[in-house]
């Protein structure tokens, strides 16, 4: 739950001055270090092995694709 509240604050400072979005953005990655990146293996781990549909599999891991390189991509900036 935290990850969505930390989403939805970065959503909230893509308006706001600079030091807003740059507190955001280390808010999003606290919670991918402490929370998205294990709830995201527990997904993949336990939860894809039930899903029948080759599209729903496809579209969960290349979400996770996606949030893990633009977690990966903030980490370096």
């Amino acid at each position: 739950m935290g990850g969505l509240i930390q989403a939805r604050s970065l959503r909230q400072a893509s308006d706001l001055d600079r030091a807003s979005r740059v507190r955001a953005i280390a808010g999003i990655l606290d919670a991918c270090r402490s929370e998205i990146g294990a709830h995201f293996d527990d997904e993949e781990r336990m939860l894809l092995p039930l899903v029948r549909s080759p599209a729903l599999r496809d579209r969960l891991l290349h979400e996770h694709a996606v949030l893990r390189r633009l977690a990966e991509r903030c980490e370096r900036l």
